[in-house]
């Protein structure tokens, strides 16, 4: 089990009963070092990656800790400092996707090259459009559900890049969300949404 520590700047490994195994990280901008990461996920090989969203970069590790490469998140000339918060693979199309916070949008990376592939979404409330992504997750159908924010939403894509459909709006009661900030799904592709201002899944 990988732990993300953002305030101490590391990742923590333990075993299925708990037991503290190992950390690696620390904080700095060298390669295996971060600055406020927030998102991490694995691959069937098991791959880490981190979104070491202080500098601005993806860092991909061994299961053992060990540094592999980095992926830079560069802005457009007329975006704001890149803000990477989450990552999702999906191996089955060669994938990395990575969430930009503060640009509002998703952006697309080849497995194989670490190549830039494609951008999703822009600001706004509407159809295709992000507040403040945060987490996200790949579906057992390969769909790509994605927590907007502010938009007090997850939204649901298609691997193509097109919007499906919505679940969530904003409210207290059941099936509504006040500040969603975590999604993840089971074997059974049921969906797990986090409410982090009431407090509750």
């Amino acid at each position: 089990i990988y732990v993300l520590d953002g305030v101490n700047h590391c990742v923590k490994v333990f075993n299925h009963q708990g037991k503290f195994l190992s950390s690696f990280g620390g904080k700095g901008s060298a390669q295996g070092l971060f600055i406020y990461p927030v998102g991490i996920t694995a691959d069937r090989q098991g791959r880490i990656y981190v979104a070491d969203t202080g500098n601005h970069r993806v860092q991909i590790f061994t299961a053992q800790g060990n540094f592999i490469s980095l992926i830079p998140i560069v802005p457009e000339a007329h975006e704001k400092p890149s803000d990477p918060v989450d990552v999702a693979v999906d191996e089955q199309r060669g994938r990395l996707y990575v969430v930009d916070n503060d640009n509002h949008r998703i952006l697309l990376y080849s497995l194989e090259g670490l190549n830039l592939t494609g951008r999703w979404a822009s600001e706004g409330k509407g159809y295709q459009q992000l507040k403040y992504p945060f987490f996200l997750t790949v579906g057992k159908d390969t769909s790509i559900l994605v927590v907007d924010v502010l938009n007090t939403r997850v939204q649901v894509w298609s691997p193509q890049g097109k919007e499906l459909h919505t679940i969530g709006e904003w409210g207290v009661d059941l099936g509504q969300f006040y500040r969603p900030k975590g999604v993840c799904i089971d074997k059974k592709n049921t969906v797990f949404v986090s409410d982090s201002y009431i407090g509750v899944i």
